[in-house]
């Protein structure tokens, strides 16, 4: 993101604008970071698909979702035709593969991060999902993301804070 004392951009000079983004993954050691550049007019796709590439992950997207499309193209057109063999039982492995994306350490079933995003469904669904990952697969540090828009987040936090949830001991980072 541009540093906040920086001018607004608008037209073609935003177009032409490279910013330089610190991306880090919370939640895991060791720490993963890295700082990427990107142009003005990156569009959120392409943005998942540089962060991917940076973080040198293999990532699927939720199987009910892999033929809903994203300017013009396939959700999972830069993803990994089916997740890795889970070392879970297979009903656990379908609710993981629900999960809206999944990055998996390259080459391998070790989940690096999941991020639940939750625009207008259930939270409590996608927060279910994060947490059964969580619990199924302890051995593994895994960053979760829950990604929301500003206007749920009291509805997450409120979700967050229940005795259930916060007994699990899952952190869950929001985005």
């Amino acid at each position: 993101m541009p540093h906040p004392a920086a001018p607004i951009l608008s037209g073609t000079d935003r177009l032409a604008a490279v910013y330089q983004l610190k991306v880090h993954l919370l939640g895991i050691s060791p720490q993963i970071c890295r700082r990427v550049l990107v142009r003005g007019d990156t569009m959120l796709a392409e943005l998942h698909h540089v962060f991917q590439v940076a973080m040198g992950c293999d990532v699927t997207t939720a199987i009910n979702d892999r033929n809903h499309h994203c300017q013009g193209q396939k959700l999972s057109f830069l993803c990994l035709d089916q997740h890795p063999k889970l070392p879970v039982p297979a009903d656990v492995a379908s609710t993981i593969r629900l999960i809206d994306i999944v990055w998996f350490a390259p080459g391998t079933s070790r989940v690096v991060a999941a991020f639940e995003v939750e625009k207008s469904t259930s939270i409590y669904s996608g927060i279910l999902r994060l947490t059964d990952l969580a619990f199924s697969m302890p051995e593994h540090e895994t960053a979760l993301y829950l990604i929301v828009p500003d206007a749920r987040e009291k509805e997450v936090q409120a979700h967050l804070s229940r005795p259930a949830i916060r007994a699990t001991g899952a952190i869950i980072g929001l985005g």
